[in-house]
């Protein structure tokens, strides 16, 4: 696993009562920073599927994937979360 750390601090985020803090598949979370890269796991099923969807538009013989990074963002994953349950109350989505 590699997380690389970056000194942007960290806004200050309240937990929201109707969605997980973060989502399951992340790794844990150092709240003294904004966002988090992440490398995935060659084994596991998250970067497959990745690998799988940027093979749908560009074949394999074009392009060779070395590594697959997840940043993880909680202040960003909060503004998702907010609009989507914004979408759902209010438009009916």
């Amino acid at each position: 696993m590699c997380v690389d750390r970056y000194s942007h601090p960290a806004p200050v985020i309240k937990p929201l009562p109707f969605a997980p803090a973060v989502p399951d598949a992340w790794f844990p979370v150092d709240r003294d920073h904004e966002y988090e890269l992440v490398a995935l796991d060659p084994a596991k099923l998250e970067y497959h599927m990745v690998a799988s969807a940027f093979h749908e538009t560009l074949s394999t013989t074009e392009a060779n994937i070395t590594d697959i990074f997840r940043i993880q963002n909680v202040f960003l994953w909060h503004k998702y979360v907010r609009s989507a349950a914004y979408c759902v109350l209010h438009l009916n989505v």
